[in-house]
């Protein structure tokens, strides 16, 4: 499969999954249930699963990983209680 039917499968099954509102309960709950099973490779498998879906994600709204990495450095030595109440102002 070439890389440009992937990205078109990919933001079809996207705009599926975004109108059934599954995409981020789907992939996160599979995400904590292997990170409880305790199964290393299941949790690799299923952040990956995850990773995949929110890039789609980002890049439908013309974002990508940088952007997310430029967050997180920004919050860097910020507790995540100060960071979320300095959203609210």
């Amino acid at each position: 499969m070439e890389a440009s039917e992937l990205c078109y499968l990919s933001l079809r099954s996207l705009g599926t999954l975004m109108q059934r509102q599954e995409l981020s309960p789907v992939e996160a709950t599979e995400t904590v249930l292997a990170a409880k099973s305790g199964d290393r490779l299941h949790l690799v498998r299923e952040v990956t699963d995850l990773w995949f879906h929110c890039m789609i994600v980002l890049a439908r709204h013309g974002l990508g990983p940088g952007d997310v990495l430029a967050e997180m450095q920004r919050r860097e030595g910020i507790s995540g209680i100060d960071e979320k109440a300095a959203r609210k102002k």
